[in-house]
Parts: C-alpha cells; structure tokens; sequence
C-alpha cells in the first residue's frame, strides 16, 4: 500500500483488504494447525530453552519473505498498468488478486518445509488444500460476479492480465519457496 502511494499507483480500497485478511487467514491457518507433524520431527535437537518461537533467524525469514511477496505483488501491478495498459479499475483488481492468491499459495511454503514447492509433502493436508481452492473460488467470485464487483470495486480481467497474473504468481511462490528452504537447511545444518 505504501509504495503503491508514494508510485502514485492505484491503491485497494479498505473493504479489499478487510477481505485479503479475511479470506487468507481465516481457513489456511485453520488447516495448517491441523497439520500433520514432519516425519523427521522428534529427531531434530530441541531448540534453546530461553530462545523464542521468533528469533532473529525466524524474523529475517518473515521480512525476506514478506519482501518478496511485496515485490510479486508489485511487479504485478507494474505489469499490468505499464506494460498492459490497464486502466485503473483493472490495474486494482489484478493486485487485489496477486495479493489474495500469493498469501494462499505462501501457506504451503509452511506445509512443505524444507522441500520444493511441487513435491508429494505438498499435498499432505486435504484441508489446507480445500481451504486454498474453497478460498479462491470466493476471490473468483469476487471478481467475476457481477453483483460482488459493486461491492468490493472490482472489475473482470481480460486473458491477457489473467495470464500475467498467473505467471507473476508463480514465479513469486517459487522465489518465497526457495527462500524458504534456504533458510530451513541453514538452521538443520546450524543444529548438527
């Protein structure tokens, strides 16, 4: 939101953010603590007594990650308002969606841990799986019904800026996954 401001780029509205928060910490994180424990897990040493859940290691991992699912985010919107013209209204829409299915598609990044994004572990929770495409029907019907883009302002994209979308968010998850093992592999490796 900030940078959006100060690019003079267009901003979401309040109403898209309540529902960003809503719609992507609401189920995922109801699922993802029903999550099954890694296999690997009464092996690991434990951690220090007096260290935190979030150390210094642990908080540098949430701002690299944040900061790349910002980047996503942006680069999205720089995409779609520079180089596929996109008028206001859509150029909206497209960051709203970039937002809402990056944090989605980010909640796996927890649930495989230290391996790659498309590997088995990726599918071990049937409940985070529903809650992610329970939740992005919700964001398509958002977009593409007409009585829900009056409310929430937003506009049905064209292919063009659906594929960009798509591609954006891929490549995004797979920079936020590979951070993500990084930093897992450092810490085990830390451990040993």
């Amino acid at each position: 939101m900030l940078i959006a401001m100060l690019a003079n780029l267009p901003v979401l509205y309040p109403l898209q953010i309540l529902w960003i928060n809503l719609i992507t910490d609401g189920l995922p994180a109801l699922a993802l603590g029903v999550d099954p424990a890694e296999a690997d897990l009464m092996s690991r040493p434990p951690r220090k007594q007096k260290e935190g859940i979030l150390n210094g290691r642990n908080l540098l991992l949430v701002f690299v990650q944040g900061l790349a699912l910002t980047l996503g985010a942006i680069s999205t919107l720089l995409i779609a308002h520079y180089i596929f013209k996109a008028y206001e209204a859509q150029a909206r829409t497209i960051v709203f969606a970039a937002l809402v299915l990056l944090q989605l598609f980010h909640s796996f990044n927890f649930r495989v841990g230290r391996n790659f994004f498309f590997s088995k572990s990726l599918f071990g929770n049937k409940y985070l799986i529903g809650a992610v495409l329970l939740s992005i029907i919700l964001q398509a019907g958002v977009i593409f019904l007409k009585p829900l883009n009056s409310i929430f302002k937003t506009v049905a994209l064209d292919v063009r800026l659906v594929d960009e979308l798509l591609i954006c968010i891929i490549v995004t998850i797979l920079v936020t996954n590979t951070i993500h093992r990084l930093f897992n592999k450092k810490v085990n490796s830390n451990k040993s």
